[in-house]
């Protein structure tokens, strides 16, 4: 009885243009990802803590209350989904 382990795979060096490549689509992911992070913070912060620490807003209903702390969350959920999109660069 012979168990063959699978083999790792081997890295095949990138060319320069492809490692070019890589670093252009990288840069735009992350971009995105910063912009969906602000977006985040931004809703979380205006709808969120407003709430929580400025005694003269008046209180929304508890739907835009959840949906300001639920946004931001699914915003940061599919930023983090986004960042493992990145291509190696080596």
């Amino acid at each position: 009885m012979s168990s063959t382990s699978p083999t790792p795979p081997t890295e095949v060096p990138l060319s320069g243009e492809q490692k070019l490549t890589a670093k252009r689509f990288n840069e735009r992911v992350k971009l995105v990802v910063a912009i969906l992070h602000s977006v985040a913070l931004a809703i979380f912060g205006l709808g969120g803590l407003r709430l929580a620490f400025d005694p003269t807003v008046q209180p929304p209903a508890m739907a835009a209350i959840i949906l300001a702390i639920v946004i931001p969350m699914v915003l940061e959920g599919i930023a983090f989904y986004i960042l493992g999109k990145l291509k190696a660069e080596n």
